[in-house]
């Protein structure tokens, strides 16, 4: 008896392709439609509509086979899609974006295409995309695989399954380069069925993976819009410097008009940047994440935290509430060197806090910023671990200048 055996032209794969993208990507948009503050997943759902681009293109280019434009708008688009995700995925772990350099790598596919279209044809910048593919899906698993989403269970599959993405791509690349078009045109591994299937399997997984990403932060963060579009970095539990500085402003000015004084402290993990080369970015992202802890736990109900970038945070507080700004930077500290960051290794932060208060209620925003810049900038110069505190007049002069030394 023979053996049946079933193939898919190449119009039909792509069209089983573009309809599993839509189905993956349409429910993921939405969401992030209405849920507009989320900017991990704004970027997301921006790769998964370039890979609906890159579908239809590939579709296109399959059943015209005729010129170049098609083609280079399906690989810059596809290499985007990756690098998308990948922006996304850094924004979700605290990061910044970077999404200059999908951008960038994008437009380098796309622009392949014309300059080899005549030697190699449907397969031109072949090569380039299934390298940058390989790339930013490297580099999506190994984010994936870091704090905070790889406390996910969810998270840690979708890394690993980039990483398989991944190494099947830079193998397909070997293979096209070793073999030629025509030698993996229809092989049974490297032929573009098997990788059609691939990608299919992997959008499917990546859809699953971050929608049960996002649906757990958003449960365990119970989000809500936030000023300025919502710029909430829900992955470390405090506002992202924007969102902070809106608030903080806010707040300042309704305390201005009930007569009320603040505080305002920028507290900044001490040797952070040694820290990292000796035990990781990893434990560094860790050591951000448990001084998080400690500033909300040490500081007043009220007071709003933001985190301004590599374990530099603010802190605007309200002075009815505390008897001085240094108390609650005395506060943090205290709490700081009471909670180990690994105790089997006997590891311990330490913190340099800088804090101007109000001499005067109507002292404005930019004079209050500017004496707690200039009072963390004293605090790490005196070795760390240390409180430099301010009290600034309406006109800018510092009406005194003190620094604190907290025992060990």
């Amino acid at each position: 008896m023979n053996g049946f055996r079933m193939t898919f032209d190449p119009n039909t794969l792509q069209l089983v392709n573009g309809l599993v993208s839509i189905v993956c990507a349409v429910p993921f948009v939405l969401h992030t439609v209405f849920r507009g503050h989320d900017r991990a997943g704004l970027y997301w759902s921006l790769g998964f509509m370039a890979g609906l681009v890159s579908a239809g293109c590939y579709a296109l280019s399959a059943m015209l086979n005729d010129g170049w434009v098609i083609l280079s708008a399906a690989n810059g688009a596809y290499a985007f899609t990756i690098g998308a995700v990948w922006s996304g995925t850094r924004l979700f772990n605290g990061r910044k974006s970077l999404i200059q350099v999908p951008l960038a790598v994008a437009l380098i596919c796309a622009a392949i295409v014309p300059l080899r279209w005549s030697v190699d044809h449907t397969w031109a910048g072949a090569a380039a995309y299934l390298l940058a593919v390989a790339l930013f899906a490297s580099l999506i698993g190994w984010e994936a695989l870091r704090m905070p989403m790889r406390q996910n269970i969810y998270g840690r599959v979708f890394g690993a399954a980039m990483i398989l993405g991944a190494a099947y791509h830079v193998l397909r690349t070997v293979a096209l380069v070793t073999l030629g078009a025509e030698g993996i045109a229809q092989h049974p591994v490297w032929g573009s069925a098997s990788a059609t299937t691939v990608v299919m399997v992997l959008l499917v997984v990546s859809s699953i993976c971050l929608t049960a990403v996002r649906a757990e932060r958003d449960t365990r963060h119970q989000l809500a819009p936030t000023p300025g579009g919502g710029a909430v970095n829900f992955s470390l539990d405090v506002l992202s410097k924007a969102a902070f500085i809106v608030g903080a402003k806010d707040r300042l000015a309704r305390a201005q008009q009930h007569g009320v004084r603040i505080a305002l402290l920028q507290p900044r993990i001490d040797g952070l940047s040694d820290f990292k080369v000796a035990y990781g970015s990893s434990a560094g992202q860790s050591a951000i994440v448990r001084f998080v802890t400690v500033l909300r736990a040490s500081v007043p109900p009220t007071a709003i935290i933001g985190h301004l970038g590599d374990g530099h945070f603010a802190v605007l507080a309200m002075m009815d509430e505390v008897t001085s700004g240094r108390d609650v930077a005395r506060g943090i500290l205290t709490t700081l060197a009471e909670t180990p960051l690994a105790p089997e290794r006997g590891l311990r932060m330490s913190a340099s806090v800088g804090v101007a208060e109000q001499a005067d209620i109507d002292v404005d925003w930019d004079t209050l910023w500017a004496a707690a810049s200039e009072r963390l900038a004293a605090a790490r110069a005196d070795a760390g671990n240390v409180i430099a505190e301010v009290r600034v007049s309406r006109d800018g002069s510092r009406v005194d200048a003190l620094g604190h030394k907290l025992a060990s």
